[in-house]
């Protein structure tokens, strides 16, 4: 029997988090191509986004999703879109903040969470707070 020894599986995780990220930058592409998002620079949508700064930008999603100890790829894609979606910053409102880090759930289970505890008056509050500086961009970063 073949064993793989964590310090192994090291070795393949920047490659896997890199193709992870790729691939949530396509999904972004291809079923969100008309979000608009907005920037320091000015507002644009998810199409016209360059390649790279798209990249940086579902980087930022992933950290910020693993710092609510997402580790499902589900759970940090949705994380993402809602970034997209609604603002960068839109885990900083005070209920959806406190559903993203209730302990009486798993964390993959959180994500589920929003949508039973979460009103479509606070997820419009979420939006008015959108903060283009969230995503930590440069102003020429398109």
């Amino acid at each position: 029997m073949l064993i793989i020894r964590p310090e192994q599986m090291e070795v393949f995780k920047p490659q896997a988090d890199a193709q992870f990220a790729e691939r949530v930058a396509a999904y972004l592409r291809r079923k969100h191509a008309d979000v608009v998002v907005r920037l320091v620079g000015g507002a644009t949508l998810v199409n016209r986004l360059s390649d790279e700064t798209l990249m940086k930008m579902v980087r930022l999603g992933i950290e910020r999703a693993l710092s609510y100890d997402f580790t499902w790829e589900s759970s940090i894609t949705a994380f993402i879109v809602l970034m997209f979606k609604v603002a960068p910053n839109f885990d900083q409102h005070p209920l959806i903040a406190r559903a993203l880090k209730d302990a009486r759930f798993a964390p993959e289970e959180r994500v589920e969470k929003i949508w039973e505890r979460v009103t479509s008056k606070n997820w419009e509050a979420a939006r008015e707070d959108y903060d283009p500086r969230a995503w930590q961009l440069k102003p020429e970063e398109r």
